[in-house]
């Protein structure tokens, strides 16, 4: 039988589980239905089922400042068609891993504050300046 590699994946832990790197999903131009209708609740129900890592932080990045709206309108999304409860105890503590940048990249400035801002969170979550997934939403 074949083996599947992933690439966060990193080994196994002492019960033969799989011990996944630290890591951040970036979405640009994540205003699109798709990231509010199927990735953010895709992500979520990973994170439910012990498939992400520990240490994870999902990323919406676009031209205008959605910082405060977009992690309220992506719980929206989780709870409109993500089948999950609102009284679901794991959503807020999903919710509070998604943040939102605003930058402008068709200059340097704005790949340079978007670095910055991977330093920030690798601060507040411990990623380890991972980049796991880099998604056009």
């Amino acid at each position: 039988m074949a083996s599947t590699t992933y690439s966060l994946q990193t080994g196994e832990d002492a019960h033969g589980g799989r011990v996944v790197d630290p890591c951040n999903f970036v979405i640009f131009r994540a205003l699109r239905d798709l990231t509010k209708q199927k990735l953010i609740p895709a992500l979520c129900h990973l994170e439910q089922a012990d498939l992400l890592p520990a240490n994870f932080v999902v990323v919406g990045a676009v031209g205008r400042d959605l910082s405060v709206s977009f992690p309220l309108d992506m719980r929206d999304g989780i709870l409109r068609g993500g089948g999950v409860d609102e009284d679901d105890s794991n959503l807020e503590a999903f919710i509070h891993r998604v943040r939102y940048f605003a930058a402008n990249f068709d200059d340097d400035l704005g790949v340079d504050a978007l670095k910055s801002f991977f330093v920030n969170l690798d601060e507040e979550f411990g990623t380890r300046g991972s980049q796991g997934a880099i998604v056009l939403g």
